[in-house]
């Protein structure tokens, strides 16, 4: 992690890896598909910590549609706790 002459944090590929979590290679992906935006600087990548965080929101994933009934899941017979039974039976 390094800063710009302007004040902004500048992150090699490996510092934004290691944020998100990922490897390196799906940094360099993301660089090369355009979903993650960077400067190359001599030799080397340089993304600006704003970018990193559009591209970390931009993966965002919607929740899924929720069941309208849903209905309470048994435990296996002989598995679990006697006040989850009766739960359950108390809910049919």
């Amino acid at each position: 992690m390094t800063t710009s002459a302007q004040g902004a944090v500048l992150l090699s590929p490996a510092d934004a890896a290691r944020r998100a979590r990922v490897s390196v290679k799906t940094v360099y992906r993301a660089i090369r598909s355009g979903d993650l935006v960077a400067s190359r600087i001599g030799a080397h990548y340089r993304i600006t910590e704003e970018d990193f965080w559009l591209w970390i929101s931009g993966a965002r994933v919607k929740p899924t549609r929720q069941r309208s009934n849903p209905r309470p899941i048994a435990a296996p017979a002989g598995r679990g706790s006697l006040a989850a039974l009766r739960a359950i039976e108390e809910a049919a």
